[in-house]
């Protein structure tokens, strides 16, 4: 059984994480889209790993991993990166270390999406 973990955990204390898209003009109406998208991301990230939808889960950190570079926030692609890694092998009966790290890597990740900003 996948452990339990509150999705929406407090970051105020941690500081926003800006993107680095964030003097570009250009990319401001974008950047922001996908900040306003987070919390949807996010909510189908504890979905899937409520249901214990590993696959689900490394789906979308793949695609997490793939839209955060795309959209200047390098430290949530290496997030997503090490918690797709993680699942990649990963089923149903996998041993209690492997769950331990994936519940670390996904705390992490949520962390981090939680705390991004467009500046």
């Amino acid at each position: 059984m996948i452990p339990q973990v509150n999705a929406m955990q407090d970051t105020t204390a941690a500081p926003p994480i800006p993107s680095q898209y964030s003097d570009d003009a250009e990319m401001a109406d974008i950047v922001e889209m996908f900040v306003e998208d987070m919390p949807r991301r996010i909510e189908a990230l504890a979905a899937a790993w409520e249901c214990f939808d590993l696959d689900c889960v490394r789906r979308l950190a793949h695609q997490l991993k793939g839209a955060a570079a795309g959209y200047g926030y390098p430290i949530v692609t290496e997030s997503a990166r090490a918690l797709e890694d993680q699942l990649r092998n990963a089923t149903g009966d996998s041993d209690e270390a492997m769950l331990q790290r994936a519940v670390a890597q996904y705390r992490d990740l949520v962390e981090l999406c939680g705390r991004i900003v467009v500046r």
